[in-house]
Formats: C-alpha cells, structure tokens, sequence
C-alpha cells in the first residue's frame, strides 16, 4: 500500500551490502551480486538484517532466555462454548499468565512462563485439573515454543537515506498485541508523510522523529505490563487488589493510549 500510494519500487531480493558513502547516492547489493542505485531505502528486516545493522551498528534487545511464550491454536468445536466469546480473556496466575481468544473457528492462545516451568508437564502444572481453564491442559494439543525478546526501541532510525520501520525500528514483549499493531502505524506515518513531500530525506526524517516518539511509549508500556503480569507471591495479591480496586475502568486507562487512533494517521 505505501509503495503503491507513494511511487515507491519494492526490490524483491534479498540484501547483503548497503553502500552509502558520505556524500555519496545510496546502493545496495543482493545475494546474486547486482547493484541497485537508489533514492532512499525503508529498512523493515527485523532484528538481524542488513538494514538494522547499517542503521544501529548491530544493536538490539537482548534475548530474554529465562522467558518463554507456548503458543496453540485449538478448534472452537472442541472447546466449552464459553472460549468463544468474542473477547480478549487474561488469566493471571504465579508467575504465569494465559491470554486467549477467538479467530475464525479456532481459539488463539498464549500461555507465558519461566523458561525454568516449561518442562514436560508444564501443562499439568499450569493449568491443573481444578483449574478453569484445564481442558487446555490436554496433552494432545500441540505448542509452539518462542522465546521473548526484551523491548528494544533503535537509538536511531535513521542514517542518510535508510530508514528503519517496523521490528527493525522497535522490537517488543508481546504483553500488549502491539508488536504487528506498531508496524501498521509506521507504514501509515510514512505514507502520509511521502505523500506530503518529494523529498524523500524530508519525509523520512519526519517520519523517524514522529514514531520515534510515539512508539517508545507503547514499547515501555508492554515491557511494564509484562512485568506486573510476572508477579508471583505477595506482589501478585497487590496486583490483584489494585485490579479489583480499578475495575474496568483501570484497564481502560491503561491500554487508551494503546488503542485510541492517531488523528493524524486516520
């Protein structure tokens, strides 16, 4: 969509170099050794890719080992009917917490714990018999294990004509949703801001210095929730106080600068 709307060509090949002498126009080199001469390059290449690192010099969050995210998808048919409500359920546990919803006929679901608490029966553990949500202790069910990245949001995003978009620009804990949600937000703000100017350097610089500071919010906002959701023992009872205290009207206020819309981008 922003190539589409904004004249830009996408390159389908896969980087290995990024020539950008001082003063110099912008080229890059794929994997079969052509050269590209461009006008300026959007770097959305993830944690570890030639962008990234041109841009950041190789700096990213560091890999969180002793936390893990077990993820399934479940047929709705084989559930209680309850698992299909059309809403967002977090469950809060020691140290632990489930979050699931419907997509289609099927349940999504994340369960969260210390990578020390994901042996072999983790489920059994986690979700044990006199638990609500037992059934999803079903040893049949087939879990993808992934491991969480702390929050990373890149000291700068942009160098000469590159510019960084996505998970390359701001990588972070999954505890909000935000991490594809965010990616939408840098293609709109750089739609909009190469719509308003045939500079491309302008634009790009505009962009970086718009989400730069918007997105650092939400990056530290999933980062603190993933935390409060990691609390186990007395911290855990106050979290579950001051929740029950709050009510809804606390969640609301914490996730409104998540999901109110950006005027600007609308």
């Amino acid at each position: 969509a922003v190539g589409a709307r904004a004249n830009l060509t996408r390159v389908p090949c896969n980087l290995t170099n990024i020539d950008q002498p001082p003063g110099g126009s912008l080229s890059v080199i794929d994997e079969t050794g052509t050269r590209h001469h461009l006008d300026g390059l959007i770097a959305a290449d993830g944690g570890d890719g030639p962008g990234k690192q041109h841009v950041t010099s190789g700096q990213r969050g560091a890999d969180m080992g002793a936390k893990l995210a077990m993820r399934a998808q479940i047929p709705l048919h084989s559930l209680p009917a309850h698992f299909a409500l059309p809403a967002s359920q977090l469950w809060l546990g020691r140290g632990v917490h489930v979050v699931h919803y419907p997509i289609g006929d099927d349940l999504n679901l994340v369960a969260t714990l210390p990578a020390s608490r994901a042996r072999a029966d983790w489920q059994q553990t986690v979700m044990p018999a006199t638990s609500p949500l037992a059934v999803l202790g079903d040893p049949a069910i087939n879990w993808a294990r992934t491991s969480i990245s702390s929050a990373f949001t890149a000291p700068c995003w942009r160098r000469g004509s590159v510019v960084l978009a996505g998970d390359a620009a701001h990588s972070m804990p999954p505890h909000l949703a935000q991490g594809a949600g965010q990616g939408l937000q840098d293609a709109a703000s750089l739609l909009a801001w190469l719509d308003g100017t045939d500079n491309i350097d302008t634009a790009f610089a505009g962009y970086a210095r718009e989400r730069a500071t918007d997105v650092s919010r939400i990056v530290q906002k999933a980062d603190i929730s993933g935390r409060i959701m990691a609390m186990s023992g007395p911290a855990a009872r106050l979290r579950d106080l001051a929740l029950n205290l709050g009510g809804p009207r606390l969640m609301q206020s914490w996730l409104a600068e998540v999901w109110a819309a950006d005027p600007r981008l609308v």
